[in-house]
């Protein structure tokens, strides 16, 4: 399932917590927080609504924000792996070989295209309904006339300068409304009714100005449009559309108390009436911001105007309280997001926690793409080149047949001594799979035929309660047990891997002793003067050619190991330039 899919299943299911714990403080607060803030505190929720569409490489730079990246701009960029390996000749090294067969590039499972289709569908649906809004708004503007009366343009000014707004905002008079209505974001204009200059007292007129800048004031036309856009992309969700009617009565009332500071007390119930006028006057546009309502919120705000007391600082150190808690709320309740927290594609490498430092194989490497990563288990430190790719997990290819193996011996399908395989006949792409095979000659020639007859008996179940086991990678099988190591399904990181290899060489596992070695010297490359060399390649290949390529494995001398793993991506790359790069940094 795709990561935004993921990032909207999450965010949907934790938006009824969300919603229900911010309309229980609202309610139970309601006297104690002021109109205003009542109105902020959905920021809180606006954050925690966008947070599964910030930018993947965003999102990836929140977490590494910390002591262990700024030790890397001083780390010795220009140290070299090479100095701390142990070396070997070229002709001592057993070249592994690096046959793969090409696999069709990943797929969505059926139920994320059905998912992504219907949630297409439903945001096609919205922004259709939206243009025919905005059509009809369109078609207001141009119905409407530019109010010239010098009497009301001064009555506009003063309005203006009493809640201090210096920009310019244009009023219009048009017979498509049937109240008032605040207008555009760069260039807010107030459209009026037609009737309204004739039927409304200056007074009254003046109360509805003062309310529509107002609107003008708090940018409402902007937070309308950023709602309309989270109504779109959550559709499906019901605590959207609840928070949606409650977001455009919390306006209104913020509205009206900014303007009811402004006015004598004995103004206040002269306010209220007028609203009581416009009570089955209803604003046609979702994008505009008036001084109509729907009845039930009209209810609610002629209340507010009925109860009305100006805020205390108290009152507003306490409204700016619960702000904060809410958007550390919304925060916390995010960091529970693929989009904002881990996700599968990623490996998060306690580097402050370990000794460290960062390597420069830029030359090593070439124009080839890739990372390069090393640990020294004696001084019990770690070389990283390239740490962003190091930690980005990608699928194992052929390298998996190093657990697959193991999995095999553990679970008694094979034996040390009884391992072989014969050839079906079926034609390959390579004379090398078309022979009986052993684990040996399986795992050196990439047998892919061999591991899917050893994972076809094993079994689905006793594969993924392998993989969670060992804990490999993202531990994901897929749908087929066939290509599950590569067609993006099973993934893991080059970090992941040298980590597994130490694992697996000291026998962390706890496996039996004979089927671990049994491995081990099937991986066998080198053994000259005491140091033993031991790897296996990887190649993703696709129909666009050579994508990715892995070498990973260990060195052993006397007094040490050393545990590596080279990945590498692009077309020219594989699993034999992954080894030349290795073979320029080890030998």
């Amino acid at each position: 399932m795709s990561l935004l899919i993921v990032r909207l299943i999450t965010c949907g299911l934790l938006l009824f917590p969300l919603t229900g714990l911010l309309l229980l403080i609202k309610q139970i607060f309601r006297k104690q927080i002021p109109a205003q803030i009542h109105y902020v505190l959905w920021l809180a929720y606006g954050i925690f609504l966008f947070l599964p569409f910030l930018p993947a490489a965003l999102i990836e730079k929140l977490p590494h924000i910390s002591l262990s990246q700024l030790l890397r701009q001083t780390a010795e960029e220009s140290s070299s792996a090479a100095s701390i390996l142990p070396s070997f000749t070229d002709s001592a090294v057993r070249q592994s070989k690096d046959l793969a067969v090409s696999v069709e590039r990943f797929q969505e499972s059926s139920w994320d295209a059905v998912l992504f289709t219907v949630w297409i569908s439903g945001m096609i649906i919205m922004l259709l309904l939206t243009l025919r809004s905005c059509l009809s708004l369109r078609q207001m503007k141009r119905s409407a006339i530019f109010l010239e009366d010098p009497g009301f343009l001064r009555l506009v000014s003063q309005c203006r300068e009493e809640l201090h707004i210096k920009r310019p905002v244009s009023v219009f008079i048009t017979p498509a409304l049937k109240s008032p209505a605040c207008v555009g974001i760069l260039k807010p204009a107030i459209y009026l009714p037609l009737r309204l200059l004739s039927d409304f007292s200056e007074e009254e007129i003046r109360f509805m100005l003062l309310h529509e800048l107002r609107h003008c004031r708090q940018n409402d036309n902007l937070i309308n449009l950023l709602v309309q856009i989270a109504a779109v992309l959550y559709w499906f969700h019901p605590m959207v559309w609840v928070a949606r009617n409650e977001i455009r009565c919390d306006r209104e009332v913020s509205c009206d108390c900014a303007v009811m500071n402004l006015l004598r007390k004995e103004d206040r119930l002269k306010y209220g009436h007028t609203l009581i006028c416009f009570a089955e006057k209803i604003s046609l546009f979702s994008f505009a911001a008036g001084f109509g309502s729907p009845m039930k919120q009209m209810k609610r705000r002629i209340s507010n105007i009925a109860g009305y007391q100006p805020a205390s600082r108290l009152k507003k150190a306490f409204g700016g309280g619960m702000l904060f808690l809410t958007v550390s709320l919304a925060v916390l309740m995010g960091s529970a997001l693929p989009a904002y927290a881990d996700s599968d594609d990623i490996y998060r490498f306690s580097a402050s926690e370990k000794s460290v430092s960062y390597v420069d194989l830029s030359s090593e490497f070439g124009n080839m793409d890739g990372c390069f990563v090393v640990y020294d288990r004696k001084n019990d430190h770690w070389q990283i080149y390239q740490e962003k790719l190091a930690q980005e997990r990608i699928s194992p290819a052929s390298t998996y047949k190093i657990y697959d193996a193991l999995l095999a011996l553990e679970s008694g399908t094979i034996t040390p001594d009884s391992n072989k395989m014969t050839w079906d006949g079926t034609s390959y792409p390579f004379s090398e799979w078309e022979q009986d095979q052993t684990l040996d000659s399986a795992v050196r020639d990439s047998v892919n035929w061999y591991f899917q007859k050893l994972d076809a008996s094993i079994g689905r179940s006793n594969i993924q309660n392998f993989l969670n086991e060992i804990d490999y990678g993202n531990q994901r099988i897929g749908n087929s047990l066939e290509t599950y190591w590569l067609d993006q399904s099973l993934k893991i990181s080059a970090v992941e891997q040298v980590e597994l290899l130490i694992r697996f060489e000291q026998n962390q596992f706890q496996f039996k002793e004979k089927n671990i070695q049994a491995v081990k010297d099937s991986l066998l490359l080198s053994s000259d003067s005491g140091r033993s060399l031991y790897g296996k390649t990887g190649t993703i290949r696709t129909n666009e050619g050579d994508s990715s390529g892995w070498f990973i494995g260990y060195s052993k001398t006397p007094d040490n190991t050393f545990y590596f793993a080279v990945s590498v991506r692009g077309e020219q790359a594989s699993g034999a330039a992954a080894q030349k790069i290795a073979g320029k940094i080890l030998f």
